[in-house]
C-alpha cells in the first residue's frame, strides 16, 4: 500500500472510530467511505453526497478533498419502523447513491455494524440536443415492427414514433407536404421527432427549402441560375450567400418557390461533399461565453463567422441555425438572442432562505426577503457553491407584467 493511499485509508477510518456517546453506539447503523469520483475526476469540496433505498433517500453528506483526490464518509442508520416512511437500511437492503445529482455506478449492500471501504465513481449522462428543422417530406419508410417510420424531411432523417406528436390531430402526411420538426438527438446524429407541425400539400406553398448537389452554374454576380438536385434555383441582390459556389458542392436553400416552379433563394449555404453537415437549428438557454464558442442549453456552439444582431450574454435564450458536426457540437451560422429591454433587468444579491422548485427566496441586505421564480430557461450557476439555503447568490431577473421577479442568471458563492 502506497504512503498516500495508506494517509487516506487512515483518515477515514478515524473518523469512523471517534468515540459516541453510548446511546449512539448502541444504535444499528452501516458506514460507508473511500473514494469518489465524477466524470473521472475529483469532485469540487462539499460536493453533495445522498444514499437511496429505493426511491427513499436514506442519508446525505459532503465530499472532502484530500491530496487532490474526493473522499466521502456516510452513515446509513437502520430503518425504524416506528416512524412513518423509511429513514434507514434493512440487512442485505442494496443502497444506490447519488453524487451531485449524478447516480453513481456501484450499488453497495446494508449490513448492520458494518465499516465498508470502497471507490465510487459516477458519469454525468449526455444532454440530449434539441434541434428544429423544416421542409419538405421527401420520404417515409415503416422500420421495425412497433410501427415506426422513418421522414426524411429537407434531406434529414428522424424517426417518427408512437409518442410523436403530429398536428393537425387526424390528418395522414403524406410525401410531399412541409414539415416543421421538433427533435431532439444523443450526439451520434439520430433523431427522434418529440413534434411536428405538417403544412398540407406544401409542396406548392412558400417557404421553400431544398438540400443538394449544385449540378449547374449560370450566370454572374448577385444574379445566378443554379440547379441543385434537378430543381432550378435562382439568386438577386437581397440573396445571402454563405461559402462558395461551385459545381458538385453542397446547397443548402432556403428562399420562395415561385409560380414557375423555380426557387428565389434567400439564404444559400454550401459545403464540400466531405464536410456537409446536418443542418440543425434549436433554441436553449446561453450558459457559458467564451471567445470562439458558447454553450447553449449543453451544447457547444461554433460563433466564428455567425451572424449574431443581437448581443447576448449568459441566462438570455438564444435560437440557434447552424450545421452539426461530427463530434455533436453545432457551427453555427446565425444566433438570435431573445430581446430583453434594459429597463426591465435588476441585479441584486442576498443569501438564500429557502429554495422550492419554482422560486426561491433570498435575505437582501437591506434585511427585506425577496422572491424570484424560476422556469426551465433560468440559469443557476454552481461553479463555485451549491444551491443550498445559507450561501450567497447574486441574481440577473427581469420584471414580469405580473411585477414578479424571473431569474435569468444566479450565480452562488460560500459566505465569506
Amino acid at each position: 500500500m502506497g504512503r498516500k493511499t495508506l494517509l487516506i485509508s487512515l483518515l477515514l477510518l478515524s473518523l469512523f472510530l471517534v468515540p459516541r456517546s453510548a446511546s449512539i453506539a448502541a444504535a444499528p447503523r452501516a458506514g460507508f467511505y473511500g473514494y469518489i469520483t465524477l466524470d473521472g475526476k475529483a469532485l469540487p469540496p462539499y460536493a453533495s453526497l445522498t444514499a437511496w433505498i429505493g426511491d427513499a433517500k436514506v442519508a446525505e453528506g459532503v465530499c472532502y478533498c484530500y491530496l487532490n483526490q474526493s473522499i466521502f464518509m456516510m452513515d446509513i442508520a437502520a430503518d425504524n419502523p416506528a416512524r412513518a416512511g423509511r429513514d434507514g437500511g434493512q440487512e442485505g437492503e442494496a443502497i444506490t447513491f447519488k453524487v451531485a445529482n449524478v447516480a453513481v455506478d456501484q450499488t453497495l449492500v446494508w449490513h448492520a455494524g458494518a465499516n465498508t471501504r470502497v471507490s465510487l465513481s459516477a458519469v454525468t449522462p449526455p444532454r440530449p440536443t434539441k434541434v428544429r428543422f423544416e421542409g419538405r417530406i421527401s420520404a417515409m419508410t415503416p422500420v421495425g415492427g412497433a410501427g415506426d417510420v422513418l421522414w426524411t424531411v429537407a434531406g434529414q432523417d428522424v424517426l417518427v414514433i408512437a409518442s410523436t406528436v403530429v398536428e393537425p390531430a387526424g390528418y395522414q402526411p403524406v410525401i410531399g407536404d412541409w414539415a416543421l420538426v421538433y427533435a431532439s438527438g444523443d450526439g451520434s446524429g439520430s433523431l427522434v421527432a418529440e413534434r411536428i407541425q405538417v403544412r398540407i400539400g406544401a409542396i406548392e406553398a412558400t417557404p421553400y427549402e431544398l438540400r443538394g448537389n449544385i449540378e449547374a452554374i449560370e450566370g454572374a454576380g448577385s444574379a445566378l441560375r443554379l440547379t441543385v438536385s434537378g430543381a432550378k434555383v435562382v439568386t438577386d441582390g437581397e440573396t445571402q450567400i454563405v461559402g462558395e459556389i461551385a459545381l458538385g458542392r453542397i446547397a443548402d436553400v432556403r428562399g420562395e418557390r415561385r409560380a414557375d416552379g423555380s426557387v428565389l433563394a434567400r439564404r444559400i449555404v454550401t459545403s464540400a461533399p466531405g464536410e456537409a453537415a446536418q443542418q440543425v437549428e434549436f433554441e436553449g438557454v446561453i450558459e457559458a461565453m467564451q471567445g470562439d464558442w458558447w454553450t447553449v442549453s449543453g451544447t457547444r456552439v461554433w460563433i466564428a463567422g455567425a451572424e449574431i444582431p443581437r448581443q447576448g450574454h449568459v441566462g438570455l435564450t438564444a435560437e440557434v441555425s447552424g450545421a452539426q458536426q461530427a463530434d455533436g457540437s453545432v457551427r453555427a451560422t446565425y444566433i438570435l438572442v431573445e430581446e430583453i429591454n434594459p429597463s426591465e433587468e435588476q441585479r441584486f444579491s442576498g443569501r438564500v432562505v429557502s429554495m422550492a422548485r419554482e422560486s426561491w427566496t433570498l435575505r437582501l441586505d437591506s434585511g427585506v426577503q425577496q422572491v424570484v421564480y424560476l422556469d426551465a430557461s433560468s440559469f443557476i450557476d454552481e461553479s463555485r457553491a451549491p444551491a443550498a439555503a445559507g450561501n450567497l447568490a447574486s441574481v440577473l431577473a427581469i420584471q414580469r407584467q405580473d411585477h414578479t421577479l424571473l431569474a435569468l442568471r444566479i450565480r452562488l458563492e460560500r459566505p465569506n
